[in-house]
């Protein structure tokens, strides 16, 4: 998929001008197997979009714990960091590179120019970053909804930390 297809793709109602605009603020940045994009407690202010590539998503230890949780997968077509690009602060997972993988990379100030500069295309990052974080505060309801489980105890850490952070994690993009 190459980078025109990709923005195209996830962005929607977007014209080539809207386009082209992103690919000029957006960085393109190849990730070695292994390495870690974003560190869980580390400050993130950059939202990542994957063009290709596997990045796996773990909470509860910031990366070097036998007591990360792996939460999720993410592949091409993934937004990373949406919240931490409206609001950056503490990562809260760390996500780390499973294969070589390409990412465009998105920072808070870049952000931010472009809303100075060009509000139409801002507007309509936006609206897909909303879209995003709206369908995976649905998901977590539902599962929320259909826990027959008992829930943790909050005494009972790592596990319960495990829990709680996969919930929180799945809510913010497990980036943010």
């Amino acid at each position: 998929m190459t980078s025109p297809d990709l923005f195209a793709r996830i962005v929607a109602d977007l014209t080539e001008d809207d386009a082209d605009l992103l690919r000029e603020r957006f960085v393109r940045r190849a990730i070695d197997a292994g390495q870690v994009l974003v560190r869980e407690g580390d400050f993130a202010d950059t939202l990542f979009l994957v063009e290709r590539g596997k990045l796996q998503v773990t909470v509860g230890g910031y990366g070097e714990s036998p007591f990360d949780v792996e939460v999720d997968t993410m592949g091409a077509g993934a937004w990373i960091g949406e919240v931490a690009l409206l609001d950056p602060g503490p990562a809260t997972a760390t996500v780390l590179a499973r294969e070589p993988t390409v990412v465009h990379a998105l920072s808070y100030v870049e952000f931010h120019r472009l809303t100075e500069q060009e509000p139409a295309t801002a507007r309509k990052l936006l609206r897909s970053l909303a879209v995003e974080l709206a369908g995976r505060l649905r998901a977590r309801s539902n599962e929320l909804l259909t826990w027959e489980g008992d829930m943790p105890e909050l005494h009972e850490a790592p596990k319960a930390r495990g829990w709680l952070s996969r919930l929180f994690s799945g809510l913010l993009g497990a980036d943010s």
